[in-house]
């Protein structure tokens, strides 16, 4: 059985990345643009995650060594994260280790800012939104697909496929009614404190819920 977790308000008690975000402008680690852009972006985030999106250049997010980028991260999973994992799906994940079972995380956020509790979790493999980096500093542009709602779903259908793994044999654990699309092809989906469009598809298709 291999088992899948989201991150934001699953693993994790809160938005990696908008946290990631304020502490950045805060300690004035990320461009001056993101003190005007952050109201927006929060905003876009909450609702829709819009400025995850293919193609779409995000100046607060341009010219970043890749270097700050991964201290900015470290920084903030071991004085935030790490103290606001969910204690219960820690349990469960250290259950599933236990029987040498592999979990994937697999989340909308930015891989460099999650790095760090996928190596806390010792998870197998990481699935995120790959952020394009040229001459070893961030272009404000993605490199490839977010791992966003349909996105999610395909990088899974990717790996899936190279690794030979049939979904009907793997869990997957979320909150959101945007993770529908993965939800609705493996074998187990789980909702984990679930909005209200993704407790009422629970409901409908009786999966399993976890408050």
């Amino acid at each position: 059985m291999i088992h899948i977790f989201d991150v934001d308000h699953t693993v994790y008690r809160g938005s990696t990345v908008q946290d990631f975000l304020i502490r950045g402008m805060l300690e004035r680690r990320l461009p001056a643009s993101l003190f005007l852009s952050l109201p927006i972006v929060t905003l876009s985030f909450i609702i829709n995650r819009g400025f995850i999106r293919e193609g779409r250049e995000n100046p607060f997010l341009k010219g970043i060594p890749r270097e700050r980028m991964h201290s900015l991260a470290s920084d903030i999973f071991e004085d935030k994260i790490k103290d606001r994992i969910n204690p219960e799906i820690l349990k469960i994940i250290r259950s599933i280790q236990d029987i040498n079972e592999k979990v994937i995380l697999a989340t909308s956020s930015f891989r460099v800012i999650v790095e760090p509790l996928a190596s806390f979790l010792n998870i197998d493999q990481l699935i995120a939104t790959e952020l394009e980096y040229i001459k070893g500093s961030t272009t404000g542009r993605l490199n490839g697909t977010p791992a966003f709602g349909q996105g999610k779903k395909e990088k899974m259908e990717i790996l899936f496929k190279n690794e030979g793994i049939e979904p009907e044999n793997c869990s997957f654990y979320t909150d959101s009614y945007r993770d529908l699309p993965l939800m609705g092809i493996v074998g187990l989906p789980v909702a984990v404190n679930p909005d209200r469009k993704l407790m009422k598809t629970a409901l409908e298709r009786k999966w399993k819920v976890i408050r």
